[in-house]
Formats: C-alpha cells, structure tokens, sequence
C-alpha cells in the first residue's frame, strides 16, 4: 500500500504519461537493468499498488482508441517487471475490461510469465505484450540473466498472439543475426526494436563492460537491420541515427520548424538553446543561421555513463553548464519539453520556477 505521499506521485504519474506503474522491486535481476543503475538520490521506487489504487488511478487516464496506456513501468518511477506483482492477472483483467477502447502494453522480460495464463492472456484482445528478449543465444543471456529461462522465453514467442519483441546489441552483429534467425523460424513476428546496452556511472563495472561493447558495435547494428529489416526500429542515442528513418524525420522537421519559427518571431532576443548530447551536434549545425542563438551542450551528469538522451536530463545538468556560459547578453533560455512533466517539474522534483530563480533568465519550455 502506498503512503500519502506516493500516492500523490503514482495518481500523478497517470496523469502525466498515461502509465500505471505497479511498483515493487524488479527480481528477474539483469545485470544491465537501470534500476541498478539508477541515481540513489532519486525516489524512482513505489511499493506494489493494491487494487484499490489501481482503480484510483485509472480514473486519471486518457480514455479512447488513438491513446495508449502503459502498464507496469512509468516515466519518472520504475517497476521494471510487472510479473512480479502479486495480482498481476486480476490487474490486467481489470484494466482491459475497463478500457476497452484503449491499447493497454505492458513491457516485461517474460520470465516470470506464467505458461499456464498464456491462452488468458490472449484472450485480452486490447492487451500487447512487449517482450524484452535481448539475445535468444544461452551463452549470451547468462552474460546479463541470472536465470535465462531461454526455453521458456521460445515459447511465450511462439504461443503469445500479440506480441513485440527488443533485443539487445550484444557487442556482435553476428549475434544479432543469429537472434534474428532464431526467432522467425518459431513466429514471423510483426516488429522488433533494437536497443543498446546503457550503463550510468552508478552501474558495476561488469556491467560498464557489457555497455562498452555494445555501444562500440552498436551502429553496425543499426545499418545491418536498415538493410535487411526496414520495418524495425531502434533506440536512438545520438540522433544522427535518426536520419534515414523517413517517419522520425517528419517530427524532427516538425520541431526544428517550431524553433526555428520561435527563433525568427524572437529575432530581437538572444537565447541559450539548451541541447542533450544526444542532438547537440546537429542542433549545432541547423541553428548556425540564427544570430540570436547559441547552442549548449548539456551533459547528463545526473546519471552519467553513456546516458545522453534529453529525456533523463535534469535542471541540475543545465545549471551546470549554463554556469560555463557567458550569459551577459542573454534574455532567455531554451529547454526541451520531453524533460519535464506536467507539472514543469524534473526527475529529482525541481520546478522550472526553482530553475528560473537560480540562473536568473526566463526559460522557455520548446
């Protein structure tokens, strides 16, 4: 049960990015898994929601056909594993039956999956399970899975209807590929997303080791299924890797036209434009037009690591840099809206008021 406090946040955390986040500690124990590399001055754990909570919480979601409703993991607090809650079956009998009009996903390793709840599972029409795999190849799970449960995995692909599969570059586009091979002679299945392996600067060195290698092959990868899997996707740290996707290319145009547009109709300020590692070095090369603004790279020293996206930035990332910076002309700074939540507020609960208040220039959410 959850305190008053982390009720709030839960109750909120619907609100914000249509998430149900079930809670508890993740016990399938990867060695990769960001739970342990989490920022331990950031409170990212809730215990297990009681039914009762949850059907609290579903009065706060977006009902309909086009919204999507996240079940198990959020965006500022983490679960990791949602078969690892107790009730997990009379929880997503209960949030399918009430939203029937709604895609409910759920993100799992499969592990704890019960053989005998497949055929009920799908009987959830409204229910996609996206299956985090990583590698089919046993050597290879034992690396980064305790307990690999590689059969068993096999066999929720085969059996399950709905069914999405990530898998991990695991340092070797030969494994990848063997991976690949493995998985269509049991199902053709419909998509597939490629993800490196992450660490921040709070990870064990094994698993930094395991990160390394996936990070040094991981474009090799990314071309690979470019070639041979156009229908895939893939995490994208930097987004160079974005740029022969015709479907990204059409948002990323869409917001550099609305910076762009902000930049022209604000001709007469200057601006901070702040950009996570991930963009910085394009963002650098788009807005070198633009007299009225300079491009700062924000480095995510909150989590560290190989961590670049702007998605996990903090205020504290940008204070940070921005106190690099001469400010003397500048009357406003630029920030990504992906970083914060509804309420204006970062992972570690600073508002954008605290923010304005420390660096002394208004910022604006873009």
């Amino acid at each position: 049960m959850l305190n008053e406090r982390q009720l709030e946040e839960f109750l909120f955390n619907c609100h914000d990015s249509n998430s149900i986040v079930l809670g508890g500690r993740c016990p399938v124990n990867c060695t990769f898994c960001m739970c342990k590399g989490d920022n331990p001055n950031i409170d990212s754990i809730i215990p297990f929601i009681t039914m009762d909570e949850l059907k609290q919480g579903l009065r706060f979601i977006t009902w309909g056909k086009e919204e999507k409703v996240y079940l198990g993991d959020g965006i500022t607090k983490l679960s990791a594993e949602a078969f690892a809650h107790p009730h997990i079956y009379d929880i997503l009998d209960y949030t399918c039956k009430n939203l029937p009009d709604n895609d409910i996903n759920i993100i799992t390793t499969g592990i704890l999956i019960r053989e005998d709840k497949i055929d009920y599972l799908n009987s959830l029409k409204n229910l996609t399970i996206s299956m985090s795999v990583n590698t089919l190849q046993e050597n290879e799970r034992k690396k980064i899975m305790p307990h690999p449960e590689t059969d068993k995995v096999k066999t929720l692909i085969k059996r399950l209807d709905r069914i999405g599969v990530q898998l991990l570059d695991m340092g070797d586009t030969s494994i990848l590929q063997k991976d690949l091979t493995d998985i269509y002679k049991i199902k053709k299945i419909n998509k597939f997303q490629l993800r490196r392996i992450e660490h921040s600067k709070f990870h064990t060195e094994e698993a930094i080791n395991l990160s390394r290698q996936s990070i040094s092959n991981y474009e090799n990868s990314i071309n690979f299924i470019q070639d041979k899997y156009p229908d895939a996707t893939y995490w994208t740290p930097y987004l160079r890797y974005d740029l022969k996707n015709s479907f990204k290319m059409k948002n990323i145009y869409a917001y550099l036209s609305n910076v762009c547009d902000f930049l022209t109709k604000h001709r007469d300020k200057n601006y901070l434009f702040c950009s996570a590692e991930s963009s910085y070095e394009l963002w650098n090369i788009w807005l070198r037009g633009f007299k009225n603004v300079t491009v700062i790279n924000i480095k995510n020293n909150t989590y560290g690591g190989s961590i670049t996206v702007a998605g996990l930035l903090t205020f504290d990332d940008m204070v940070s840099e921005i106190n690099k910076t001469v400010t003397t002309n500048i009357q406003g700074v630029l920030i990504p809206r992906i970083m914060i939540n509804k309420a204006y507020t970062d992972l570690n609960g600073r508002t954008i008021i605290d923010f304005h208040k420390e660096i002394g220039i208004y910022p604006t959410i873009i």
